[in-house]
């Protein structure tokens, strides 16, 4: 305080010193603006200065002192780790790890204070747990990925539950992390039976290698691997007939059990993934089983190689091929060879959505023909809003002599629709569609409620 003072008046003085001189050596115009009045005005201003100072130095001792009090108040309560984490306000991820997704806030969980400390912390901990579920609800006749025998013709318009898909992920560990996807499904004959559609126990070294071990979907193309089960993440209602289920007639083994592996090839922009699997394939002997969760019918395993790009330089845009081997062997029939070779071009940007997949199969029966059967489809929407308009156009040609496909034939046709969201979590669909199977024609019309919990 005596050094602001001082300060106060050494100025004062220095100012009166220097007033004559400044009068003898400044313009005139400059002398005449520093007047007594002037002077007097610059004393006021450093005493309001002054003044504040001092009103700064006293909330400054307030703020030390409250400091104090609460360093003491902390040295007296226990240890921050002996008292239960409160839970943070989270979100819920979606199951596509490559798909774009939306996010479900969960409420915040506040734990009491007198709440039971925790065993003593160990080395690791398990999750985060993320958990989501999926549904649809539909009228009209069913979508031509699911036909009953006969095609549609003269099947009645139906309400209908979709599959009830409930996923969870979680992580292990900083490397190990596991993925589950159950589903409850149900279909023509009105039964509904729950199956085991992905479990995956995955160890990821870095993002150049991650292996996983279980049933899974198999890397073949990429609507099955990046857009999975849930109606939900699909523009159209139902799946392309490439990818149709095996239960339901397709062609593709979308789904398999063994061991695939992945991840990112070192080339810069160009940005090249690969994946291989091993697994057990489909069934030879039993159709109405194709998946095989337990036992394989045979000691040989299916593989595939894939190889993709998605380039930095166009975000959204995907292209790839993969090839698939396994050989069948059909109770009384001779051996059969399978190739499969898909290719894909797609586009997924904010608006524009273009996705156009095929693939040949190579069936070559063991001294005897070798036939070929092709399935492709293409897939263009655009979005307005919070409204998407689509068309789907698909194909499929199957050789009549293919000994484990021939019945299927040829299946062609067109569908378009709207999606419109109505939430972020709720989404409604109504969508017209006709289908040539061989000389017979089917035209569906379906409306969907698809949602995310």
């Amino acid at each position: 305080m005596l050094r602001t003072k001082f300060l106060i008046l050494f100025s004062g003085t220095m100012l009166l010193g220097l007033l004559p001189v400044a009068a003898q050596e400044a313009p005139p115009s400059a002398a005449q603006t520093l007047t007594p009045e002037a002077l007097a005005q610059l004393l006021q201003q450093l005493r309001a200065q002054d003044a504040r100072l001092q009103e700064l130095e006293a909330q400054v001792a307030q703020l030390k002192s409250a400091q104090a009090s609460k360093g003491a108040s902390e040295s007296s309560a226990p240890p921050a780790n002996s008292a239960a984490p409160s839970t943070e306000a989270g979100a819920v991820s979606t199951p596509s790890e490559a798909h774009p997704t939306e996010t479900v806030a969960t409420p915040t969980v506040e734990t009491p204070q007198d709440a039971t400390p925790p065993e003593p912390a160990i080395n690791h901990v398990l999750g985060p747990v993320q958990f989501n579920g999926f549904s649809d609800i539909d009228y009209g006749r069913a979508w031509f990925e699911l036909l009953p025998p006969g095609g549609l013709k003269d099947f009645p318009n139906s309400f209908a539950i979709g599959d009830f898909d409930l996923f969870t992920n979680t992580r292990l560990s900083e490397r190990w992390s596991m993925l589950g996807e159950m589903l409850a499904t149900t279909d023509f004959s009105n039964e509904t039976s729950v199956e085991l559609d992905r479990l995956l126990l995955t160890y990821k070294r870095n993002e150049y290698f991650k292996i996983s071990f279980g049933k899974f979907d198999t890397s073949l193309g990429y609507y099955t691997t990046d857009v999975h089960r849930a109606q939900f993440f699909q523009t159209p209602i139902g799946r392309p007939i490439m990818y149709s289920d095996e239960d339901s007639n397709g062609i593709l083994p979308v789904h398999n059990i063994g061991v695939t592996a992945g991840g990112l090839i070192p080339s810069g922009k160009l940005g090249l993934h690969w994946a291989a699997d091993i697994a057990n394939g489909r069934s030879s002997t039993n159709p109405d089983v194709p998946i095989q969760n337990f036992v394989d019918d045979n000691d040989g395993k299916a593989t595939t190689v894939a190889l993709y790009a998605r380039p930095d330089w166009l975000s959204g845009f995907q292209t790839g091929v993969s090839i698939y081997h396994d050989v069948f062997h059909p109770v009384g029939l001779p051996q059969v060879g399978e190739e499969i070779v898909t290719v894909h071009v797609v586009y997924t940007g904010s608006k524009l959505e273009w996705l156009n997949e095929g693939a040949v199969l190579r069936h070559a029966v063991d001294g005897g023909d070798v036939l070929h059967d092709t399935t492709a489809y293409t897939q263009v929407s655009w979005k307005f809003g919070k409204t998407r308009p689509y068309f789907r156009y698909d194909y499929q040609n199957i050789a009549a002599g293919d000994p484990l496909y021939g019945f299927l034939g040829r299946r062609n046709g067109a569908s378009f629709g709207i999606a419109q969201r109505l939430t972020n979590y709720v989404v409604f669909k109504i969508q017209y569609g006709r289908l040539a199977m061989g000389n017979v024609s089917n035209n569906d019309f379906l409306t969907q409620l698809a949602f995310a919990f």
